[in-house]
């Protein structure tokens, strides 16, 4: 029976590969980056930090398909993810024991709207890492027309593709304001 279930769990796993390229993965990490970005607003009601801009950053860099900066993207979230914990150790409780009326209300919930934060920081740091370790792996892959017509030159893609919001389906145009470069 034991051994049963440990090929069940096997098999599921095999099954259940996520892949950066599949429809079903990219709106995960896409409204997970909207909920950080929507905590770490609340959290700012009290606590002055970097979370808020660097939540845009992210989403930023995921829209825009940025190899590069997925890989700079995720170093920092892991740098913050540790900030933020030696924040709450240090600071939550001293602003969770305190009592200066209302002032202590809304302590108490950028405390806990920064608990919320490094929750959601776990999945994103994962799927990040997932995103980075996929792309370096597609990028050591030579493509099949590479292979097959080295002659014929092809504009460079990134194995992410083009720029897009999964969310709204809508695509960005980054391309230079007329006067801008």
């Amino acid at each position: 029976s034991t051994q049963s279930h440990g090929g069940l769990y096997r098999n599921l796993l095999r099954v259940w590969r996520p892949s950066f390229t599949d429809k079903t993965m990219r709106p995960v990490i896409e409204v997970l980056l909207w909920v950080y970005m929507t905590i770490s607003v609340l959290a700012c009601l009290a606590r002055t930090d970097f979370n808020c801009v660097f939540a845009f950053l992210g989403y930023y860099i995921w829209v825009t398909k940025d190899n590069e900066g997925v890989k700079n993207y995720l170093f920092f979230l892991v740098f913050v993810f540790v900030l933020d914990i030696i924040w709450t150790g240090a600071i939550g409780s001293i602003w969770t024991n305190d009592e200066q009326g209302i002032i202590e209300g809304v302590r108490r919930f950028s405390v806990a709207m920064s608990v919320i934060e490094i929750l959601v920081k776990v999945p994103l740091i994962f799927l990040f890492w997932k995103q980075h370790r996929d792309t370096t792996a597609n990028a050591a892959k030579p493509s099949p027309a590479a292979v097959g017509a080295a002659s014929q030159y092809r504009a460079p893609v990134g194995p992410i593709g083009a720029p897009a919001s999964v969310v709204s389906g809508g695509g960005y145009d980054m391309r230079p304001v007329d006067g801008m470069k």
